[in-house]
Protein backbone atom coordinates (compact mmCIF):
# COMPACT_ATOMS: atom_id res chain seq x y z
CA UNK A 1 0.00 0.00 0.00
CA UNK A 2 1.46 3.31 -0.93
CA UNK A 3 0.29 6.93 -0.19
CA UNK A 4 1.67 10.22 -0.87
CA UNK A 5 3.84 12.39 1.88
CA UNK A 6 5.20 15.37 1.19
CA UNK A 7 4.96 14.19 -2.34
CA UNK A 8 6.87 11.26 -2.55
CA UNK A 9 5.36 7.90 -2.88
CA UNK A 10 5.60 6.04 0.81
CA UNK A 11 5.12 1.98 1.08
CA UNK A 12 2.72 1.72 4.09
CA UNK A 13 3.34 -1.77 6.84
CA UNK A 14 -0.13 -3.38 6.58
CA UNK A 15 -1.22 -3.40 10.18
CA UNK A 16 -1.11 -6.52 12.13
CA UNK A 17 -3.84 -8.12 13.33
CA UNK A 18 -3.81 -8.46 17.47
CA UNK A 19 -2.94 -11.33 18.44
CA UNK A 20 -6.29 -13.73 19.60
CA UNK A 21 -5.38 -15.31 22.99
CA UNK A 22 -8.65 -16.19 24.31
CA UNK A 23 -8.18 -19.88 22.90
CA UNK A 24 -4.28 -19.96 24.43
CA UNK A 25 -3.80 -22.40 27.24
CA UNK A 26 -1.25 -20.89 29.70
CA UNK A 27 0.78 -22.98 32.25
CA UNK A 28 0.33 -22.02 36.09
CA UNK A 29 3.39 -20.29 35.62
CA UNK A 30 2.19 -17.96 32.94
CA UNK A 31 0.89 -15.16 35.64
CA UNK A 32 4.34 -15.28 37.95
CA UNK A 33 6.20 -14.22 34.59
CA UNK A 34 3.82 -11.16 33.84
CA UNK A 35 4.18 -10.76 37.47
CA UNK A 36 7.88 -10.79 37.19
CA UNK A 37 8.10 -7.88 34.65
CA UNK A 38 8.50 -9.69 31.61
CA UNK A 39 6.70 -8.19 28.55
CA UNK A 40 3.70 -10.37 27.50
CA UNK A 41 4.92 -12.01 24.37
CA UNK A 42 8.33 -13.08 25.73
CA UNK A 43 6.19 -14.24 28.81
CA UNK A 44 3.92 -16.36 26.24
CA UNK A 45 6.42 -17.68 24.38
CA UNK A 46 8.41 -19.11 27.49
CA UNK A 47 5.11 -20.18 28.22
CA UNK A 48 4.58 -22.45 25.30
CA UNK A 49 8.73 -23.49 25.68
CA UNK A 50 7.38 -24.94 29.39
CA UNK A 51 4.46 -26.95 27.89
CA UNK A 52 6.90 -28.42 25.25
CA UNK A 53 9.03 -29.82 28.37
CA UNK A 54 12.57 -28.35 26.97
CA UNK A 55 12.60 -26.11 29.88
CA UNK A 56 10.66 -26.06 33.05
CA UNK A 57 10.16 -23.20 35.56
CA UNK A 58 12.14 -24.49 38.30
CA UNK A 59 15.22 -24.23 35.85
CA UNK A 60 15.26 -20.48 35.73
CA UNK A 61 16.63 -19.09 38.74
CA UNK A 62 16.48 -14.91 39.55
CA UNK A 63 19.48 -14.34 37.14
CA UNK A 64 17.56 -15.79 34.28
CA UNK A 65 14.96 -13.86 34.74
CA UNK A 66 16.50 -10.59 35.19
CA UNK A 67 17.71 -11.29 31.65
CA UNK A 68 14.45 -12.57 30.13
CA UNK A 69 13.00 -8.76 31.74
CA UNK A 70 15.39 -7.31 28.99
CA UNK A 71 14.21 -8.85 25.87
CA UNK A 72 12.31 -6.81 23.28
CA UNK A 73 8.78 -8.15 22.27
Amino acid sequence: MANQVNGNAVQLKEEEEPMDTSSVTHTEHYKTLIEAGLPQKVAERLDEIFQTGLVAYVDLDERAIDALREFNE
